[in-house]
C-alpha cells in the first residue's frame, strides 16, 4: 500500500481555512462540556480510549453483549432493519434474515466499540491496519488533476474509510448538527483531525464545488432517504428509492470524477478493508441515469458484506407516489 500524498496547506483553497472554515463548529475545547450532564458520555469516552489500546479479543466479547443487549433496549432500529431486509432480499427466508440481522447488530457493536482507534490512534496505526483492494484506480484519480467525489455508502467502517481519503485528498463533507454538544466536539474532532473541512448542509454545494475545482474531495453518500427535493427514484436491492440526485451535476460544476468504495471490517483480526471500483469517468445529463449508477456501484460493494451495511435507516421512507404509505408506518 502507498502512503497518502502530503495534505496541501490550509490555504490552498484559495484563501478558505482548511482548519476552521466558515459552517464547521470550533474544535476549540469548552469548560462547559466537563459539566455534570456529560459525565455519563466522558466516561463511554474513557472507555472507547482505554479499548483503543486493549486487545482485540476484549472488543469482540464486550460486542457480542452489546449487540444482545441493544433490541431489547431499542426495539425501533432492529424493525426497521427487518422491513428492510425483507424489501432488498426477499429471496432470503425469515430464518436467514434473522441471522443477518443479529450479524449485522454484532457487526454495528463492534464498530462502535472499535471508534477509540479511530479517534485516538495515530495515522501510521491506523494505516497498519487498513487493507486497500482497488488501491490503482485511488492513484489514478489522484493523478487525474481532477476533483474527486468520494462516493460511499453508510457501512459500519464508515470512519475508516473517510481518515483514508482525507489522507489522499484534503476534502469536504456535508455536516448535520448534534443534539449533544460534546458528542458533535467529539465527532467533528474526529472527522476532521487529519485534513477534511465540513459545512452544513444550509450552506449548499457551492463550497464543495470549490474544493473539487482545486483538486479536492467530496465526501459524498446518496444512499439515505432525504425526501423528494434534490431527488431521483432509482432501483436499490430492486426497490425503486429517493436517492440523492445530484452526481453528474456535481461532476460537471466540480471538473470532477467519482470514485465509488465501502469500507468493512473484520472483528477477528480487527484489520479494515477499504474496496475501490474504477472511477466514473462520464456522467449523463439525466441525473436519474445517474443516481442509478451510484446506486449499482453501491449495491455490489454491500453484497459483498451485507451484514456491515446500515439497515437501520430508513432507506424507502418516500414512497414513489406521493400518499402512499411508507413501508415503515
Amino acid at each position: 500500500m502507498s502512503m497518502p500524498q502530503p495534505a496541501r496547506p490550509p490555504d490552498s483553497y484559495g484563501g478558505l481555512s482548511a482548519s476552521r472554515p466558515h459552517g464547521t463548529p470550533s474544535l476549540r475545547f469548552r469548560a462547559a462540556l466537563l459539566a455534570p450532564r456529560f459525565w455519563g458520555l466522558w466516561f463511554g469516552v474513557g472507555l472507547l480510549w482505554t479499548l483503543s489500546f486493549a486487545p482485540n479479543a476484549l472488543r469482540r466479547a464486550l460486542a457480542r453483549g452489546v449487540a444482545w443487549l441493544y433490541p431489547r433496549l431499542n426495539r425501533k432500529r432492529p424493525r426497521i432493519a427487518r422491513i428492510n431486509l425483507a424489501l432488498c432480499f426477499p429471496e432470503l427466508g425469515a430464518p436467514d434474515r434473522e441471522r443477518l440481522l443479529a450479524r449485522h447488530l454484532y457487526m454495528q457493536a463492534y464498530a462502535i466499540l472499535d471508534l477509540g482507534r479511530l479517534w485516538f490512534r495515530s495515522r501510521e496505526h491506523l494505516l497498519a491496519r487498513l487493507d486497500i483492494e482497488g488501491l490503482a484506480h485511488v492513484d489514478a484519480a489522484a493523478q487525474s488533476g481532477k476533483g474527486v467525489i468520494l462516493l460511499t455508502g453508510h457501512s459500519v467502517a464508515l470512519e475508516m474509510s473517510a481518515i483514508y481519503m482525507s489522507l489522499r485528498w484534503e476534502g469536504s463533507g456535508m455536516y448535520k448538527p448534534f443534539d449533544n454538544p460534546l458528542l458533535e466536539w467529539l465527532m467533528v474532532r474526529s472527522r476532521t483531525r487529519f485534513s477534511s473541512v465540513l459545512y452544513g448542509r444550509e450552506e449548499g454545494l457551492r463550497p464543495h464545488l470549490r474544493i473539487l475545482r482545486a483538486g479536492g474531495g467530496f465526501y459524498y453518500l446518496p444512499d439515505e432517504d432525504l425526501g423528494r427535493e434534490n431527488a431521483a427514484f432509482a432501483r436499490f436491492f430492486g426497490v425503486e428509492k429517493a436517492t440523492v440526485a445530484l452526481l453528474g451535476r456535481l461532476a460537471r460544476l466540480g471538473n470532477a470524477w467519482a470514485l465509488p468504495h465501502l469500507c468493512t471490517l473484520d472483528p477477528q483480526s480487527g484489520r479494515y478493508r477499504l474496496k475501490v471500483l474504477p472511477p466514473m469517468t462520464s456522467f449523463e445529463e439525466d441525473e436519474g441515469i445517474n443516481a442509478q449508477r451510484a446506486n449499482d456501484a453501491l449495491e455490489s460493494l454491500i453484497r459483498e458484506a451485507p451484514d456491515q451495511y446500515l439497515w437501520t435507516f430508513r432507506l424507502f421512507r418516500t414512497p414513489r407516489i406521493e400518499g402512499d404509505r411508507s413501508p415503515y408506518d
